[in-house]
């Protein structure tokens, strides 16, 4: 059940505006967000299905509907069962489209410079008196399941690969993507103090599926 889209500019931190794009073409009423570094096994994936399965029934018992949820679930610190403390990054979270899109989805002004996405994101829900932002964390805990970070450092060999693979990669491709915090940080204070309104325009690129075909 793998679907594939490519965007067709190479904008820089474009990480808004992919966000925005699976929130579009989602077909489920929910969207789980991870980081590229965190594993979310098939144990804690059939909870989260099932959990959600439970939720979908309450709400049409309720004569609601799962397209009008206005939750957003956060994964907060956890105590690994080793001893270790793993902090997910802010982008690991799991939204209804309808809370995503209330909140105007991912602010696409920040595209081509770093950061601030999914912290911006994240402060209009928790101000958002009609969002609800709740913590998995404790629940999951509980019920002995956690996600992971993929701790073990890449093999020599895998390495070799990486730089192989960006050496033959396009020049476009293989620009330097600086992290200089300071601009999107700007912007944000900007937009909490109302002094820059937030962004109504999503999809700023051209896109396309490119699998299946």
């Amino acid at each position: 059940n793998l679907t594939v889209y490519e965007v067709e500019q190479d904008l820089a931190w474009n990480i808004g505006g992919c966000r925005n794009l699976a929130h579009a073409v989602a077909n489920t009423p929910y969207v789980l967000t991870t980081d590229t570094d965190v594993e979310i096994n098939g144990t804690v994936a059939s909870w989260l299905l099932n959990s959600l399965s439970t939720r979908d029934a309450s709400l049409r018992a309720r004569e609601a509907s799962s397209q009008r949820d206005n939750v957003v679930w956060k994964f907060f610190n956890q105590l690994m069962p080793g001893g270790q403390k793993f902090e997910p990054h802010p982008a690991v979270m799991l939204a209804s489209k309808n809370a995503y899109w209330a909140l105007g989805g991912c602010d696409e002004d920040l595209v081509g410079n770093y950061g601030q996405t999914d912290i911006l994101f994240l402060w209009k829900a928790d101000r958002d008196p009609l969002i609800k932002v709740r913590s998995l964390t404790e629940t999951m805990i509980a019920g002995n399941l956690y996600i992971k970070k993929i701790w073990k450092p890449m093999s020599k060999e895998c390495v070799s690969w990486a730089v192989e693979s960006c050496q033959k990669a396009p020049p476009h491709l293989r620009k330097s993507r600086p992290r200089i915090l300071s601009h999107n940080m700007d912007i944000f204070s900007y937009k909490k103090r109302r002094e820059k309104p937030f962004s109504n325009t999503f999809l700023r690129f051209g896109w396309h599926r490119a699998f299946p075909l």
